[in-house]
């Protein structure tokens, strides 16, 4: 009996001696993980990372990687002598990544699912230390462009993101990232030295004041916009036809918007004999400014017929709508708010001369709330709604208000603050 009740409490010992239990197997250092695509299915010949947490200091540290099989399958040997509650996983596939930090903690076996990638970032500051972003528990750190920007891909979702600079690091907890860039400080990203910006806008700074908020240029967006989207449907009995807006053949950067009289079998619309061509930005963020530089080529005085729209609305259709034509031919210019919107102020009339209609510069800056409309030589107008604005789209269309105006419009610059 005394035999019995000993070995009872030796066992009793034994098992309370123990200050970590781990399920499956750790005693033989084997550790794996399963990794899927975003449809649920094996990700074949993905990269897997064995990393170690830092915590949220530095970013792990990766101690092994290997590539998965045709299950998705991955397997990894540790050293006992290694601190498994700080182990997880890193993985990427193309464009797909995951993130499963500390996921080898308490078990050894984890599964990581693969999804599409966001972009977050940050600017150097007037120390010129280049900064570091990571997630804690991830070795995925952030690298410097050639334009000077600081940026980590990072799987969508939300995400704990620390920012290493030599004042510290700083965190910036549950950071959403989607499919556009997101600012480590905000949206959009102020310098941070704004004590000598100049007042703007101005198409030629990268940086200035407006309404003294700080606008830094988009640099990933700065570029004409070749990439937008051409637009379809009809305008004013023209139709927009999207081979009508493309490249200049002289210069490529330069996007040349058309409008004359369809040819046999073009277009969709029999009813429209003139046509004309659109373009249209891709979701603009909360706030920020436009400038887009415009050039008519030929004599403004010999087109009868030619106008220019320049309309920003947001996904409900409130904004504003701009007609410009040449002053020239008795008509005045107009700006006008459309939807829910209303007009604050209007103060342009008439002045787009024939010098400023062969070469003008148009600058748009938003906020969830307005739009301010300017030229270089004053303020166009105002347009406010009381509900407030919800992603909004810029278009630039190109059209004849009479059948047969042959004319052509150069776009030479567009960026984004």
């Amino acid at each position: 009996m005394n035999a019995h009740r000993n070995a009872l409490l030796l066992f009793v010992a034994l098992t309370a001696c123990s200050t970590e239990r781990y399920e499956g197997g750790f005693e033989t250092s084997d550790l794996q993980a399963r990794v899927f695509t975003p449809t649920g299915q094996p990700a074949v010949a993905a990269r897997v990372w064995l990393v170690q947490s830092s915590g949220n200091t530095a970013p792990a540290q990766a101690l092994d990687s290997a590539w998965t099989d045709s299950l998705g399958r991955v397997r990894f040997e540790v050293s006992k002598s290694i601190d498994r509650s700080r182990l997880g996983l890193d993985a990427k596939s193309d464009q797909w990544m995951g993130i499963a930090a500390l996921s080898l903690a308490h078990s050894d076996s984890a599964h990581i699912t693969l999804v599409e990638t966001g972009l977050v970032s940050t600017l150097i500051d007037s120390s010129k230390v280049v900064p570091i972003l990571f997630v804690p528990g991830s070795h995925f750190v952030s690298s410097l462009q050639p334009d000077g920007m600081v940026e980590l891909a990072l799987p969508m979702g939300a995400w704990t993101v620390a920012e290493s600079r030599p004042s510290g690091i700083t965190l910036a907890p549950q950071l959403r990232i989607d499919s556009t860039r997101i600012w480590i400080d905000s949206i959009p990203h102020p310098p941070k030295d704004t004590t000598n910006l100049p007042v703007g806008p101005n198409i030629l700074l990268d940086a200035f004041l407006v309404d003294s908020i700080p606008m830094v240029l988009d640099t990933l967006r700065s570029l004409p916009p070749v990439g937008w989207t051409r637009e379809t449907g009809r305008i004013y009995g023209c139709e927009l036809i999207p081979s009508l807006a493309g490249n200049d053949s002289a210069s490529p950067n330069y996007l040349v918007l058309e409008t004359r009289h369809k040819q046999v079998g073009e277009g969709f619309d029999p009813s429209a004999l003139q046509g004309a061509s659109g373009i249209q930005s891709e979701t603009l963020p909360d706030s920020g400014t436009l400038a887009i530089e415009m050039q008519y080529q030929g004599d403004p005085d010999l087109d009868s017929s030619l106008v220019r729209r320049l309309w920003m609305t947001d996904s409900f259709g409130n904004g504003f709508v701009a007609n410009l034509v040449p002053s020239a031919l008795f008509r005045t210019d107009s700006i006008g708010a459309v939807g829910a919107a209303t007009f604050r102020s209007q103060l342009f009339t008439n002045s787009d001369t024939t010098a400023l209609f062969q070469s003008t510069i148009w600058y748009f800056s938003w906020t969830p709330n307005a739009i301010t409309i300017r030229t270089p030589q004053k303020l166009a107008g105002v347009i406010s709604n009381a509900y407030g604005f919800h992603k909004f789209n810029f278009h630039l269309d190109v059209y004849s208000l009479s059948e047969g105006g042959t004319s052509q419009v150069r776009v030479l610059k567009t960026r984004l603050y």
